[in-house]
């Protein structure tokens, strides 16, 4: 068959035309690619932007939470101070327990000792007066003792309360900042998603497809867009 130049155009029109189906049927196909992956990015967005919320609204309430705690700790450690202060003074009290009674008759020691050891029977043991007087200390050291320990009781009792405090309110501090560290990690995942949308649907745009803006799709025109 001899080729005319009417044939050859014929062959050619045919290339030009199987050459622009199957270009089509690639850009479409791949400006689909591009429309789902822009609707994958929006979902997980949507779920970075519920979680960052949540962790936002997570550390906010222990915000709240650490400040109670800071409060306790301030009103606690008063309450500490003034205990510590008091056994102070009791121990002064107690080192002065000797000075005291040298101003305290053997007298007034034997009948006190009487009152606080009562005995109704015949008193067998006789004691001198210097005696008597080291027994009424011993007796009067014994009652600061008590109250000494008391104290010091009070003050173990309360740093381990202010320890729990404390602890409660780094555990609170360390979870916070937890929060804030995923708040900053998914902004970063939030703004490269945001990135990789905005080049995707550039390129829908040079190619004359259907962009997602919002609430509508927006069908572009490449011969008025360049």
């Amino acid at each position: 068959m001899k080729l005319t130049i009417k044939n050859i155009g014929i062959i050619v029109l045919i290339t030009l035309l199987v050459t622009s189906v199957v270009s089509n049927f690639i850009q479409d196909k791949k400006n689909k690619d591009r429309a789902d992956q822009v609707t994958l990015l929006s979902g997980e967005n949507n779920i970075l932007k519920e979680s960052m919320k949540n962790a936002q609204i997570s550390a906010k309430k222990k915000d709240t939470t650490i400040n109670i705690l800071i409060d306790s700790i301030t009103y606690i450690t008063k309450n500490y101070n003034l205990i510590r202060k008091n056994y102070s003074g009791l121990m002064d009290q107690y080192n002065s327990l000797s000075e005291g009674l040298l101003k305290v008759s053997s007298d007034s020691s034997y009948r006190f000792l009487q009152d606080v050891y009562p005995y109704p029977g015949d008193l067998a043991f006789m004691f001198n007066e210097p005696q008597v007087k080291a027994i009424h200390l011993d007796y009067l050291k014994k009652l600061k003792l008590t109250e000494l320990n008391g104290n010091l009781k009070s003050q173990v009792d309360t740093l381990n309360y202010l320890l729990g405090l404390n602890r409660k309110a780094f555990a609170l501090k360390s979870s916070q900042y937890d929060d804030l560290k995923l708040q900053l990690t998914e902004c970063n995942k939030l703004t490269s998603n945001q990135s990789t949308q905005i080049g995707l649907q550039q390129d829908q745009i040079k190619n004359g497809a259907k962009v997602y803006l919002g609430a509508s799709y927006v069908k572009t025109d490449v011969g008025r867009l360049f």
